[in-house]
């Protein structure tokens, strides 16, 4: 026993001296410069190999939205790539008149389907993608090679395409509708309000600003923001849109520092939203798979219920009558407010040397006008005073979700929280695997948990799991819940918090370790909680907690009245038409 202890001392006083000399090591090796207009750079030399790794974050994603706008963030994420006044034209002020007629084309196209309504413009959209299907169905946007994730470009044979279907779609509809839907009462006709008509002129519309888009195209150099990075060397050429940020990265070779300062403040200065409307398109069409993800079934109405106030119950790619909305003038709005280079970090690690980024980035980005800062959301979410319950039914196996109610960093509750994480699930001894599915065999997995969707504002404690046939969501959430009454009744060891806090510590090296990993990390931290130092300072608060701690914050949040419950279940078959009786 005695060599035992003598062992843990020493081990512990080791990964104390180690997080010591990483903490002291990342300090000295951020460098960090402010311009005059507000934007933030920091810089880390690493001179390993000849590239470093750039992200520009701005401190907007899906929290900043409001109703009527969601989806918004993200739509702008994808414009980002469309080119500037000079880079992916041929002949800017020639499309500035393509640009109006699309705008007006496009409102055209909301004021017919705000006339139709809701109810009646779903129904007869399912009916005129039936009819389309006949002719082969719309082509889905074509993916680009050299494209990031979700980077889909509408080519001119798409768009041609397009309008091939809707030259059909077109000579279907002046033929009469079927039965079903004449009879359907108030659909085509509604005191004296001819809808089928206005279908048609809706769909004559869109037809329209199919062949705007289709010449417009030939103005622009189509890719041209790729192709130049990537004939450049570089790789990784991406985004992200999230709760609270988005994030423009991208990997060059160091020779390259001042092309990616041309064209980062490029999209920072005179960006040009052209393909608006057709990119509008294909957020909708990630917006049609993900309501057929039966994860994204439950995880939506799961959101909803449990953020009753604040905007975290808002999906990040938005709803689809929000989409149908989006136009240029909200969308320069809303560039203009939270692009601005006060709201922005760039992170930049690797080979590179601290006066030349300095010395560049003023000439790049300094004549760009600051802005104060955008407000923070007021919005905060109510205390939540009862259980709540949603059943989804879906064609998919069985899922459980709960999520309890906790607060953000810095609140000194968020560490010992982040313990319960590593209790519950890290490994093959914690809890959950060795109780619920490895000695009960209740799961396919063992039950994950995840804590979000942001950091910005109090979030979710969420515990999720998939049961294992014939086990039903009721009995896995039974088990969570007698796990989560056994820490009540006895705080975790403290050899068990020992072994969390030095994989804790372990996965922040790691993630600090790749170029990539620490530019994230920084620009993240540095926007979220206004200094990148909040890296170094959480590091220390975990390794202070102690067994109590996560004992007294496992019954401040994990109670009844704090949870939200959401069970997916397998929707039934419906019954064989003419089956025995």
């Amino acid at each position: 026993m005695r060599i035992r202890l003598l062992l843990l001392t020493l081990l512990l006083a080791a990964v104390s001296a180690q997080a010591q000399w990483q903490d002291k090591n990342l300090a000295d090796k951020v460098q960090e410069f402010t311009l005059t207009n507000g934007m933030r750079f920091l810089v880390v030399e690493r001179h390993e190999a000849p590239v470093f790794f750039g992200t520009i974050t701005f401190k907007v994603g899906g929290v900043d939205e409001k109703p009527g706008i969601t989806g918004i963030s993200h739509l702008l994420e994808h414009m980002m790539f469309k080119g500037t006044q000079v880079v992916g034209t041929k002949d800017f002020e020639k499309e500035k008149s393509f640009l109006a007629r699309e705008d007006s084309l496009a409102h055209t196209i909301m004021g017919i389907q705000d006339k139709i309504t809701p109810w009646r413009l779903d129904i007869l959209e399912r009916y005129g993608l039936d009819l389309s299907a006949v002719q082969g169905g719309p082509k889905k946007p074509v993916q680009t090679k050299g494209l990031a994730r979700g980077e889909q470009h509408l080519s001119v044979d798409v768009l041609g395409d397009r309008i091939g279907q809707l030259d059909y779609l077109l000579a279907a509809l002046k033929k009469p509708y079927p039965d079903s839907l004449r009879k359907t009462s108030g659909l085509l006709s509604d005191n004296g309000v001819d809808y089928a008509r206005l279908f048609f002129d809706l769909k004559t519309a869109e037809r329209e600003l199919e062949r705007a888009q289709k010449a417009h195209n030939e103005l622009l150099n189509q890719n041209e923001f790729w192709d130049t990075y990537l004939q450049a060397g570089a790789r990784w050429l991406n985004a992200g849109t999230g709760e609270d940020n988005t994030t423009y990265m991208v990997y060059v070779p160091s020779n390259q520092l001042e092309l990616w300062m041309l064209l980062e403040s490029g999209r920072l200065s005179n960006q040009v939203f052209r393909q608006l409307y057709s990119e509008r398109s294909v957020v909708q069409e990630e917006r049609r798979l993900g309501e057929n993800d039966p994860d994204d079934q439950l995880y939506e109405p799961f959101m909803a219920t449990a953020f009753e106030a604040h905007p975290y119950g808002f999906p990040v790619i938005g709803w689809m009558s929000d989409l149908r909305h989006l136009d240029r003038t909200q969308i320069e709005a809303y560039y203009q407010r939270y692009y601005n280079p006060s709201n922005a970090v760039a992170a930049l690690v690797g080979d590179l040397d601290f006066k030349e980024v300095k010395a560049l980035a003023e000439r790049y980005f300094v004549g760009i006008p600051g802005q104060p800062k955008p407000p923070e959301v007021v919005t905060r979410e109510p205390e939540q005073r009862g259980e709540r319950r949603l059943v989804v039914e879906a064609d998919a196996g069985p899922k459980l979700m709960m999520g309890f109610h906790i607060p953000t960093v810095p609140h000194p509750d968020a560490y010992p929280l982040r313990a319960l994480e590593g209790v519950f699930t890290w490994g093959r001894t914690s809890r959950f695997y060795r109780s619920i599915f490895e000695k009960q065999q209740l799961t396919r997995d063992a039950p994950g948990v995840w804590t979000g969707p942001g950091d910005r504002y109090d979030g979710l404690f969420m515990i999720f799991a998939d049961p294992q046939d014939p086990h039903t969501p009721k009995e896995v959430e039974d088990a969570v819940w007698a796990e989560i009454d056994k820490l009540k009744a006895m705080p975790p060891s403290a050899r068990e918090l020992e072994r969390l806090k030095n994989l804790m510590d372990a996965d922040l090296v790691n993630s600090l370790g790749s170029n990539p990993g620490l530019a994230f990390r920084l620009g993240h931290t540095a926007l979220v909680r206004g200094d990148w130092r909040a890296i170094l300072w959480d590091r220390q608060k975990l390794l202070t907690i102690t067994p109590q701690d996560v004992q007294r914050v496992a019954r401040k949040y994990f109670v009844r009245e704090n949870v939200t419950v959401g069970y997916r279940l397998k929707k039934a078959k419906a019954p064989e038409k003419g089956g025995a009786r």
